[in-house]
């Protein structure tokens, strides 16, 4: 159903920040196919990408990302 919506808004501007880690299992199951797709959608897309192996490890790596994206959306 994901996948569909991406299609049908093809071109919009909406960008997308997407946080993971390539070594995680999270990475082949879902996040993968969710960058392809929205690349071939057109979409503008900010790719926080890390090696973590556990999933656990995102409250470490994903906050510094957070910030930062907050931090750059509030002075546009």
């Amino acid at each position: 159903m994901l996948k569909d919506k991406i299609y049908e808004k093809k071109g919009c501007q909406t960008q997308f920040y997407v946080h993971f880690s390539t070594k995680e299992h999270t990475y082949k199951e879902h996040i993968a196919d969710l960058i392809k797709d929205l690349k071939a959608g057109g979409y503008p897309l900010i790719l926080d990408e890390h090696e973590y192996l556990r999933h656990q490890e995102v409250a470490t790596y994903f906050p510094p990302f957070l910030q930062r994206s907050l931090k750059k959306l509030t002075k546009e």
